[in-house]
């Protein structure tokens, strides 16, 4: 099912503001979980192993929510990033013929966590990816092999037309 804009927008306030809370509930249990707070429970009475257990369950229930919420936390930003790429391929499109695909992909598939826009993710911030996929069937992909010669100009200049046109129309809408 795809959303309508209209949709979209109406769910990018509330995702926002749940991004925002999951992050300061992360960032207190890890501040939590910094402070050790459960320390002084083990060894208070020299034998007493309940008390150690106490302190690991407790310590582990407290990781376990922190786990929760990033991975929510995740899920939220490949939402923004989908939209994001949304736009761009559609801005692209209107600024070039070259042909293109979009695909929501997780960073567990080879090849998606290897560009910039992995960091940007990590930051909170919506990203997207932009490739020919030459890492996949190139064999001269970044060997000493990879060379101008092998550069088809034409058709860079066409992605270029087309990615300017959606560094265009993202910069319109203020992201």
């Amino acid at each position: 099912m795809t959303l309508t804009q209209t949709q979209l927008d109406t769910l990018e306030g509330p995702l926002d503001r749940r991004y925002d809370a999951l992050l300061e509930q992360v960032r207190g249990g890890l501040e939590a979980s910094e402070n050790q707070q459960y320390v002084e429970l083990p060894g208070r009475t020299p034998g007493d192993s309940a008390d150690e257990s106490v302190a690991d369950a407790l310590a582990d229930l407290n990781l376990g929510v922190i786990d929760r919420h990033i991975r929510e936390l995740r899920d939220i930003e490949a939402t923004r990033s989908r939209r994001v790429l949304r736009e761009v391929l559609s801005a692209f499109r209107r600024g070039s013929d070259f042909p293109a695909e979009k695909l929501a992909s997780p960073g567990i598939v080879p090849g998606v966590s290897w560009s910039d826009q992995l960091s940007f993710w990590r930051e909170g911030y919506a990203a997207v990816m932009v490739t020919d996929t030459a890492f996949y069937r190139y064999r001269h992909y970044h060997q000493a092999t990879d060379t101008p010669d092998g550069i088809d100009y034409a058709r860079m200049a066409a992605v270029v037309a087309g990615l300017a046109r959606a560094v265009f129309a993202l910069a319109q809408r203020g992201a």
